[in-house]
């Protein structure tokens, strides 16, 4: 059994399934490397390890092919990946509790190494990070040229606190400017498409380059 997620898969899992512990493998994506590595472990599990070569290479290939458009900036703009503005959590969205005035949930995963590949600067979170549940304070201080503001799939939380309805937030240069964006995809999901989002980065960061960068 394989399964996606950030804590190991063992003992009471694989015991509910009647499996071994060793049958059970859980995958923690959060780098492109770690992305390529479970390809290939995949291959060797369905025999098929030249087949998870090949698309482990025409990955490589479409981000190139993603990127060929947009030379990386002089000056890498900053960017502040919003992935949730949920301070309290609950499987029922009527009972979340969000206040993005104190605290955002910034995504890491494959989203800071995606957003430096496009030629921006991630805040808070690096490449092999999960979050970093961040105070606005520190956001305003630091002052992020771009903003992604994702809305965690479609969450009403998220969707009652646009960043242009937030009071604190006019505080940002990024929302004087202009240089707020929703993805249209989740930039830190292992599961879609990430060169697709490769290219969405990559022209957020050329229209901002364009406008404020220095060539």
């Amino acid at each position: 059994m394989v399964a996606a997620g950030t804590d190991s898969l063992r003992g009471p899992e694989a015991e509910a399934f009647g499996l071994a512990p060793e049958a059970c493998i859980g995958f923690d994506t959060r780098t492109l490397y770690d992305l390529d590595r479970q390809i290939a472990t995949i291959g060797d599990i369905v025999g098929e390890p030249d087949l998870a070569e090949e698309l482990v290479a025409s990955l490589a290939a479409r981000r190139a092919a993603a990127l060929e458009r947009h030379p990386i900036p002089a000056r890498r703009p900053t960017v502040l990946f919003e992935y949730c503005v949920c301070i309290k959590y609950h499987p029922d969205p009527a009972r979340r509790f969000a206040n993005p005035g104190r605290f955002v949930m910034v995504g890491g995963h494959l989203a800071p190494e995606l957003i430096r590949l496009a030629g921006g600067e991630p805040f808070f979170t690096r490449p092999g990070d999960t979050i970093a549940w961040t105070d606005f304070r520190d956001i305003c201080a630091a002052q992020p040229d771009i903003v992604l503001e994702f809305d965690c799939g479609g969450c009403p939380n998220a969707l009652r606190h646009p960043v242009p309805s937030r009071k604190e937030w006019s505080d940002l240069t990024a929302f004087a400017t202009g240089a707020i964006h929703r993805p249209a995809r989740n930039i830190a999901n292992p599961n879609l498409c990430h060169p697709r989002v490769l290219a969405d980065l990559a022209e957020v960061v050329a229209a901002w380059n364009a406008t404020h960068g220095q060539g």
